[in-house]
């Protein structure tokens, strides 16, 4: 690998943890802090924001389905 192909996977990796636009690191903080407080409804919206300003970061999507686990299953309650 050159020295510039190993700079750019850097960069990509860098960008999938943290982000590329403010909005999407907002919604990815707020949605890790819900995750760790267990709520899961408010995290999985968060992340699915953050997807939404970022639809190609992997690590927001894994975040989201990851939250999407906690949420209760079968829940027909009206919203």
């Amino acid at each position: 690998e050159s020295e510039q192909e190993v700079k750019a996977a850097a960069k990509k990796e860098r960008e999938e943890v943290v982000g590329t636009t403010p909005q999407g690191r907002k919604f990815f903080e707020q949605g890790m802090k819900d995750l760790a407080a267990n709520r899961f409804k408010d995290a999985h919206n968060n992340f699915k924001m953050a997807c939404t300003f970022e639809s190609k970061n992997e690590k927001y999507k894994e975040k989201m389905l990851e939250a999407e686990k906690g949420l209760p299953k079968n829940d027909f309650r009206i919203k």
